[in-house]
């Protein structure tokens, strides 16, 4: 029996030493606290087709240790995909490619796995138990993006802070939002617009002209108007009264189509009434009149 006794007792010392040797690793990863957070919490800016949109922000870490621990280094990763993409909301539902960096030049996109997150050593110096790191971000919508409809494009993502690594220890976590907003934008075909007709005087039936239009492409979803500055006049100097009209139209019409944004055309209708005679003093007499159109959006 004494024997067994003596044992058994280097069994129970060893695993209580297992115990405290566990303990004490455990205090040591805990006396690190930190907080992270997006600054701005909301990155935003205008897109235009022609160029690319860049936008830049930050991470900001704050974080306390035990006055006798290390200098840590913290692992940032952020939940966005090598597809990201800006979502619009309905009506016109839509996207807008982009993404976030590491990188200045935009290279390095920002992930959540092994090799896509970013790492930054905290400032800690002396017994001092404080410190703070900024981590920059850096957004791109590249530019190219045609056919969009207007309106504000948006997307959230996670940014997850941990202990030295993409598998270390969690220490926080944020969220980002990233906006682009896309204007509404229409143009504008071949201008001027020109008829030339040939009216003999006192002739019995009007003279009627249809075949103008006017050619306006617009932003998807986009709600446009066209208006004459008078839809009437007196073609000088040859006095004849005439009348432009867009009929058969409503006042305003969508700029958009299933398939995309095409070019709305909207018919012009030139008439000069009949049995005019006009104040040409002489065999043929020539005139103009100039109106404008105005396009609203």
């Amino acid at each position: 029996m004494p024997r067994s006794n003596t044992a058994m007792m280097p069994k129970v010392l060893w695993a209580a030493a297992l115990v405290a040797s566990a303990l004490m690793y455990g205090e040591a990863r805990a006396a690190l606290s930190c907080t992270i957070m997006a600054a701005p919490p909301t990155i935003a800016g205008a897109y235009d087709p022609a160029g690319h949109l860049d936008l830049q922000g930050s991470f900001t870490i704050n974080c306390t240790r035990a006055k006798q621990d290390k200098n840590w280094t913290v692992w940032v990763g952020l939940n966005q995909t090598t597809a990201q993409a800006l979502a619009k909301a309905p009506p016109y539902a839509d996207t807008l490619a982009y993404g976030i960096y590491t990188d200045a030049a935009r290279s390095i996109r920002w992930m959540d796995g092994v090799s896509g997150g970013s790492t930054a050593v905290l400032p800690f110096s002396g017994s001092v138990t404080a410190a703070s790191v900024s981590v920059p971000f850096y957004m791109r919508a590249p530019a190219g993006q045609q056919d969009k409809a207007a309106g504000t494009y948006q997307d959230t993502l996670t940014a997850t802070l941990r202990l030295t690594d993409s598998v270390g220890q969690q220490l926080g976590t944020t969220t980002v939002t990233t906006e682009a907003e896309v204007a509404k934008n229409c143009s504008v075909g071949a201008a001027p617009i020109a008829y030339s007709v040939s009216y003999q005087a006192f002739r019995s039936t009007a003279l009627v002209d249809s075949s103008q239009s006017v050619s306006v492409t617009c932003s998807k979803g986009t709600q446009v108007s066209l208006s004459l500055d008078q839809t009437t006049g007196v073609i000088s100097p040859i006095g004849l009264t005439y009348a432009l009209t867009f009929p058969g139209w409503s006042p305003s019409t969508t700029g958009t189509s299933s398939t995309g944004t095409l070019p709305q055309s909207f018919g012009l209708v030139l008439t000069l009434p009949a049995g005019q005679a006009g104040t040409c003093a002489s065999g043929t007499c020539n005139g103009t009149a100039t109106r404008q159109i105005t396009i609203t959006y």
